[in-house]
């Protein structure tokens, strides 16, 4: 008998499932597209799918699944697991925990900020013995920030304190997937740089 642990990374663009056992070693993963212009229920059942292949593929009849951790964009609020006003995902309010554990029905299913499990992901496994303060930073579809504060997570009072990629740092600029424009992500993530070179590209420079 093997006590598992599933991670799934929900991105804008695509789903990461692994499956680990209770020492943190990753047996195998998969992905599949996130499919976001489907709707909020098409992600829900590629999610639903997805942990249910890596489960069924790696688990042996005896074995116990301990719970299912998701990380995705957020804001998200915890404990509950809503996904709300989220501009990657473009979803305005999703309860995922609920849907996933009524679709799943496993014991323990935990919802949070993917830059939150990140930072507590180098925390944990990097710096925990020399920091209890820490800032995670990312930069890929959107940008982001995870925040250890005395050993704990720091979300802010409505779970967006990792927002900082919809700060606006140039008034009047890009549109950002939030609807704002000039916000830091608009400007400066990696869909951002990605379409800059292309630009440039085009224009033979």
């Amino acid at each position: 008998m093997q006590e598992l642990v599933i991670g799934v990374d929900l991105g804008a663009t695509k789903i990461l499932t692994g499956i680990m056992d209770a020492d943190g070693n990753i047996l195998d993963q998969t992905w599949t597209k996130t499919g976001r212009e489907l709707g909020s229920q098409y992600v829900l059942g590629q999610l639903t799918d997805s942990i249910k292949k890596i489960t069924k593929d790696n688990c042996r009849p005896d074995d116990v699944i301990l719970g299912i951790v998701v990380a995705s964009p957020g804001p998200i609020t915890w404990p509950e697991g809503i996904v709300y006003d989220s501009p990657n995902l473009r979803w305005p309010m999703v309860p995922v925990k609920k849907e996933l554990e009524t679709r799943l029905k496993v014991p323990f299913i935990a919802v949070e900020h993917d830059t939150n499990i990140a930072a507590l992901g180098e925390y944990y496994f990097g710096y925990k013995q020399q920091y209890q303060d820490l800032i995670y930073i990312t930069v890929s579809t959107g940008i982001g920030g995870g925040y250890i504060i005395n050993g704990q997570v720091y979300r802010g009072a409505r779970g967006g304190a990792g927002e900082l990629g919809h700060m606006v740092v140039k008034p009047g600029g890009e549109r950002c997937g939030c609807g704002r424009q000039g916000c830091l992500e608009a400007i400066a993530s990696g869909t951002a740089i990605s379409r800059e070179a292309n630009l440039l590209i085009q224009q033979g420079k």
